[in-house]
């Protein structure tokens, strides 16, 4: 009963927690305000973005070449916005490659790999559930930030990672939010982070990862618009998921067996998420 609550003061008493939270929802409050005058761009995933390295910065975790990297990526997707998919997805490689190289010494090649393909990949998926649900997509990737958190042995730079995070919860309350640049951006640094925490227990580097959850699978289940009441299941989904990954999947010394145990856990929610996809009238009002 004590962990929690320590790990929460934790949280807490840690100045890259505040200053990310600060800064992105200063961010998140100047993006707010423009959405209601009618404009798009930047969105509010650029001020996670700026919020989390803000709290790198004042923990002394952030390495030029993750700064690179995030900005390569961020103008790849500015580049290629009005064009295919196909085109977005190349846009995204140069930076996902620099952000596996920006990993410190000592971090196994696989897992600078992981997170160049994951950056690419999961950024893909998650840039096409912030075009299906804008609103909802922040606080699914907050909740993943937290289960990163949990996971993996170094929790430094989760701080930092969880408080961008929560700072961009706080546009769930805009109607008018639309999509907008930046998911790949935030993606790319979510798998870093999980990433650079993970050093000495391989397992949590694939669990942290795997905290992305049911955002990689609602674009591969033909997702809709839902319900307020389908959309809290998802929610609900995706707490469940991150659970599993962060506290048992992750918590496997092997990435092997950490993967092992991924596998199924994702294929039943991702059953789940069908279920609730296809269910009569999933399509009734906009999440």
């Amino acid at each position: 009963m004590l962990r929690p609550v320590h790990d929460v003061e934790n949280v807490l008493d840690d100045a890259a927690f505040w200053v990310a939270l600060v800064v992105g929802g200063i961010g998140v409050l100047v993006v707010w305000v423009r959405v209601r005058r009618g404009a798009r761009e930047p969105g509010v995933a650029i001020a996670v973005a700026i919020g989390c390295l803000a709290g790198l910065r004042v923990d002394h975790r952030l390495p030029a070449p993750l700064v690179v990297g995030v900005v390569l990526i961020a103008l790849g997707e500015w580049r290629a916005r009005d064009r295919a998919r196909r085109e977005r997805v190349l846009s995204a490689i140069p930076g996902a490659v620099v952000l596996g190289a920006a990993l410190p010494d000592g971090w196994a090649l696989w897992i600078r790999m992981l997170v160049a393909v994951a950056a690419v990949a999961g950024g893909a998926l998650v840039d096409a559930v912030d075009r299906l649900m804008p609103r909802v997509l922040p606080v699914l990737l907050a909740v993943g930030a937290v289960g990163v958190y949990f996971c993996v042995p170094d929790t430094e730079a989760p701080k930092a990672l969880l408080g961008a995070l929560l700072a961009g919860t706080m546009i769930v309350l805009e109607p008018r939010l639309g999509h907008a640049l930046g998911q790949v951006t935030v993606t790319g640094l979510f798998v870093w982070v999980a990433a650079y925490g993970g050093l000495g227990r391989p397992g949590s580097v694939v669990g942290g990862v795997a905290c992305l959850g049911v955002v990689l699978l609602i674009p591969l289940v033909r997702w809709s618009r839902a319900t307020p009441a389908r959309t809290a299941l998802l929610v609900i989904a995706q707490c469940a998921l991150v659970v599993f990954e962060s506290r048992v999947a992750g918590f496997e010394h092997s990435a092997w067996s950490a993967l092992a145990l991924s596998i199924p856990a994702f294929v039943l929610a991702g059953a789940v998420l069908v279920a609730l996809a296809h269910e009569r009238g999933v399509g009734a009002s906009a999440a």
